[in-house]
């Protein structure tokens, strides 16, 4: 089953591939005229997507604990990480 963060990590990160395709193939970003990209193009985009919206509701789980004082040595009282 997908998590919300999937999702959520998934459909807005598609949206910003979007505005990147348009800027890199047309120059400009038009939001009356988003072009869509097709066939092999739109196959590597969600590819990539997917990999990156698995790692990050891979992630969010574990910083969340982190944040809360619940994983590891470095989660101090306040919640925070402590780094070095």
């Amino acid at each position: 089953m997908l998590s919300a963060t999937y999702i959520v990590t998934f459909v807005v990160f598609f949206m910003e591939a979007l505005f990147h395709f348009n800027l890199g193939k047309y120059g400009t970003i038009s939001l009356t005229n988003l072009s869509i990209p097709q066939g092999q193009e739109l196959f590597d985009i969600v590819k990539v997507l997917a990999i990156f919206s698995a790692i990050n509701s891979y992630l969010v789980p574990i910083v969340n604990g982190w944040m809360e004082g619940g994983y590891g040595s470095n989660a101090g009282q306040s919640g925070r990480i402590s780094i070095g």
